[in-house]
């Protein structure tokens, strides 16, 4: 899975809605799930790395030097992304994150609804499709704190009668802390682009596991917090 690092300016970033003419759904009331079987399955894009605007140079006539140091700055930011690039791609190709995040968010489901999982996708009694537009990063500057977001919509159905059971939209933006990732309170409070970029391949392999992680516990608390006010 090819992890993607891309930078846009302010004005030209459109971002992505929900998935056009997809309300809500909540029948969990109706169904037992005890002692039934769920299996999932994610479509997760390629988690992707958004850097929010741009550097903008004004050159200073009475200060070239101070010029030509802010062109050599965003420049060296630049090449810094590249290098981050193919690290993240080579951390992103160690990890099945479409697997990892459908048997997270299971095993976390399960706990609450009280079905039997499997990774059965024919022979289960019911599949929770994670269906995911936007999965990644975001920052707006360089030294800007980086925000986790997640798009997309979560389906319930009865693998037979292809009944929906439960529909939900799905958007989170938060930020990212070193804590989330893995990094722990000594890292400062604050992940940003910068520091990201100066991440080993090593350390961007767990953050993606931890994001991961995470992303499976909040997809799993939005079902269970559904399922608690359809009782």
């Amino acid at each position: 899975m090819k992890l993607r690092i891309r930078c846009v300016p302010v004005a030209g970033l459109v971002l992505a809605g929900l998935l056009a003419g997809c309300g809500s759904t909540n029948r969990l009331s109706e169904v037992d799930f005890t002692d039934r079987t769920v299996a999932a399955r994610a479509a997760v894009p390629p988690p992707s790395i958004l850097m929010v605007g741009s550097d903008v140079i004004v050159a200073d006539r009475d200060n070239p030097i101070r010029t030509a140091a802010t062109v050599g700055a965003v420049l060296a930011r630049e090449r810094a992304l590249r290098r981050a690039a193919d690290r993240l791609d080579s951390a992103a190709a160690q990890i099945d994150v479409p697997g990892r995040l459908a048997r997270e968010t299971l095993l976390r489901s399960a706990r609450v609804l009280g079905f039997r999982p499997t990774a059965d996708l024919h022979g289960a009694d019911f599949v929770l499709d994670l269906r995911l537009e936007r999965y990644g990063l975001q920052a707006a500057t360089w030294e800007g704190a980086v925000r986790f977001i997640l798009e997309g919509e979560m389906v319930l159905m009865d693998n037979r009668s292809r009944r929906v059971i439960w529909r939900k939209p799905i958007r989170e933006v938060e930020p990212v802390t070193p804590a989330l990732i893995g990094f722990g309170p000594l890292a400062g409070n604050v992940f940003t682009a910068a520091a990201l970029a100066g991440l080993s391949t090593a350390e961007m392999v767990r953050a993606l596991e931890r994001l991961t992680d995470h992303a499976a516990h909040r997809l799993a608390a939005a079902l269970r917090d559904d399922y608690e006010r359809a009782d």
